[in-house]
């Protein structure tokens, strides 16, 4: 129940119990492996260590028992939680190590296929939720005096999309949650009509604005490979090419794209210019 509450605000279920398995975790003593030193003490994994369930418990499952790892066949480096290694001290649970152990476990999830697929799965309710006016409307349709109006959801919540942003964001989400909310501009449409958007243009010129697109665009095409940094270069390079400040050079950028003022534009720009 705990876990599928704390799931519920955004928790990866192998985060809290990476962090509940480190808030209780002690010193404990084995057996010596050099003569004369009867025991040895193993000290606790650092306390933001990321491990899933089957690295914390180091066991392997055998007809449905769960059957301890010969000693000698385990990693040096390998852990195994014991109840021999709880600590009997009072145990504090850091909210901080908690969403440093959430995000690197979506970090984790994210970097296989299935897991990827899987986090998109479980995003896309929340940005549904979090933006209700991504239904677009698809057919129009007469019923006699009825005229009927059939809408899909757009582009924007579509699992492959979905699955990109995660990529995109990289290290920037601690909770899946905060997808909807640490890119929102990524789920709606550019608002060009708003004050914001308007007053971005109030030092640009039309010409600036026309060359820098067209430039950057025709640049961007022939980037190749599709990373972070060859983009980086390639928009300084044009940035050069258009002979105005850096400054207004982004934020014609920013404006075409999102119609906003946002941070880590270049994340932003590689997912829209690739889909």
């Amino acid at each position: 129940m705990f876990l599928t509450r704390t799931q519920g605000r955004g928790w990866e279920p192998d985060a809290v119990l990476n962090w509940l398995a480190l808030a209780g975790w002690g010193t404990h003593t084995e057996p010596s492996d050099q003569i004369g030193q009867p025991t040895k003490t193993v000290k606790a994994p650092d306390s933001t260590t990321v491990m899933n369930l089957s690295e914390i418990i180091n066991d392997v499952c055998l007809f449905g028992f769960l059957i301890p790892r010969p000693r000698e066949l385990r990693a040096e480096e390998s852990l195994q939680f014991e109840l021999d290694v709880l600590t009997h001290r009072r145990a504090t649970l850091d909210p901080a190590k908690l969403a440093f152990l959430n995000k690197h476990h979506l970090v984790r999830t994210r970097s296989t296929e299935s897991g990827l697929h899987a986090l998109a799965l479980r995003a896309r309710r929340h940005i549904k939720d979090a933006f209700p006016n991504t239904l677009v409307p698809y057919l129009l349709f007469s019923l006699g005096f009825y005229v009927m109006c059939v809408y899909f959801y757009s582009t924007f919540t579509s699992l492959e999309y979905i699955e990109k942003a995660i990529v995109a964001l990289q290290g920037r989400l601690v909770t899946l949650m905060d997808l909807s909310t640490a890119a929102p501009y990524l789920f709606v449409q550019p608002a060009w009509d708003d004050a914001e958007a308007r007053a971005m243009l109030d030092v640009i010129s039309i010409t600036d604005y026309q060359n820098v697109m067209r430039g950057t665009v025709t640049r961007l095409r022939s980037t190749s490979p599709w990373d972070v940094q060859t983009i980086t270069d390639a928009l300084h390079a044009e940035n050069r090419t258009a002979g105005i400040k850096p400054a207004r050079f982004m934020t014609v950028l920013r404006h075409a794209m999102s119609g906003v003022k946002v941070r880590d534009f270049l994340v932003n720009l590689c997912l829209w210019v690739q889909i």
